[in-house]
C-alpha cells in the first residue's frame, strides 16, 4: 500500500501538471503494483454521492408549455378560431398539463 506521504506527493505533482502516465511509470519502477497505483489515484479524488436519476429537463418547463398552449386556446376562442379548432387547443393544453404531472413519476424510478 502506498503511504499517505507518497499520496500527498502524487497529488502535488499532478496539481503542478506532471503527466499521470509518467508518474505511473515512476511508481511502477519504484516497485508499486498497478493496483496500488490505481488505489492511490482513486484516493486523490473526493468521494461523491451517486447521481440520482433525476431528469435534466425540469418539470416547470413542461408546465410552462402547458400554460402557453392553454393561453393559445383562450386566444383562439377570442379570435373566432373556435369554429375550426374547437377542441384542438384545449386538448393540447390539458394533455401537456397531464404530461407534466406524470413526467415526474416516470423520470424518478
Amino acid at each position: 500500500m502506498i503511504s499517505d506521504e507518497k499520496i500527498k506527493q502524487i497529488r502535488k505533482r499532478l496539481i503542478r501538471g506532471y503527466p499521470q502516465g509518467e508518474l505511473t511509470n515512476e511508481l511502477l519502477a519504484e516497485g508499486y503494483s498497478g493496483e496500488e497505483i490505481q488505489e492511490a489515484y482513486f484516493s486523490l479524488y473526493p468521494k461523491t454521492q451517486t447521481a440520482d436519476n433525476s431528469s435534466s429537463f425540469p418539470l416547470w418547463y413542461v408546465l410552462c408549455v402547458g400554460i402557453v398552449i392553454l393561453l393559445m386556446a383562450i386566444f383562439a376562442v377570442e379570435y373566432r378560431m373556435i369554429r375550426y379548432y374547437k377542441y384542438v387547443f384545449p386538448a393540447l393544453g390539458m394533455f401537456s398539463i397531464a404530461a407534466s404531472s406524470l413526467a415526474d413519476k416516470f423520470v424518478k424510478k
